[in-house]
């Protein structure tokens, strides 16, 4: 009996004493703050080993800002995730690409039923009855060339015909109106045939020559020569 009432006594001592030690005891209560109140007071002065500065003074204004919006924290979640979205497609090289990038090149290409039907939407085009008027292999003709068919305009271009009937001597020569040879674009012997020489509108040098009008002209040995206009605008 006596053993157990001095062990009551000694256990009311202990709960007294510790009641009256509370800041001695290895637990504490936490006051109960903000995150505010924690970030502005606890943040800067919280140190972590190999790490001076745990954030810069524009960091910590922005949050602070950002705290005092009182918006809901998903709202703000989901506007940084958007943001963070947002940089990252900027950043992809493919992100600079757009859907007409992506469409293969044979997509472009013309389906062999278009290219026929093409070519007969063309041949009905031109026709004409009882008459062949389309050529299917698309020669064409320049305005300069049927004007000249018809002896309604005459070539002064540098293009120089010329038909040799039999094996023998041909020099094509190019002369000013000074009848100045300025330029020799062939010389030597030639069999029967049709022939055709350009002049370039240069000198025997390769130099160019100034605009105005010259004449070309065919000689063939023991037989008329030949001289044609050309003009250099």
């Amino acid at each position: 009996m006596i053993k157990s009432i001095s062990l009551l006594i000694i256990l009311l001592q202990v709960s007294l004493f510790s009641q009256n030690e509370d800041v001695k005891t290895i637990l504490k209560k936490e006051d109960i703050r903000s995150s505010f109140d924690v970030f502005t007071k606890d943040s800067s002065d919280t140190k972590i080993p190999g790490i001076e500065n745990r954030t810069t003074p524009a960091q910590d204004s922005a949050y602070a800002q950002a705290l005092r919006m009182k918006l809901p924290i998903e709202l703000r979640l989901r506007y940084d995730l958007m943001n963070i979205g947002y940089t990252l497609i900027s950043l992809d090289p493919e992100a600079e690409k757009t859907g007409m990038d992506y469409i293969p090149t044979n997509a472009f290409k013309p389906d062999p039923n278009m290219i026929v039907q093409r070519q007969e939407n063309l041949m009905r085009a031109f026709e004409v009855p009882y008459a062949r008027t389309y050529n299917p292999y698309g020669v064409r003709l320049s305005f300069a060339d049927i004007g000249s068919f018809f002896g309604l305009t005459e070539d002064y271009s540098g293009n120089i015909q010329f038909k040799v009937d039999h094996y023998t001597e041909v020099e094509v020569v190019i002369y000013s109106i000074q009848a100045v040879v300025v330029a020799t674009i062939f010389k030597g012997h030639l069999p029967p045939g049709s022939y055709q020489r350009t002049w370039t509108g240069r000198d025997e040098n390769g130099r160019k020559l100034s605009p105005g009008d010259y004449i070309g002209e065919v000689r063939i040995k023991g037989e008329n020569s030949y001289r044609k206009q050309i003009i250099i605008r």
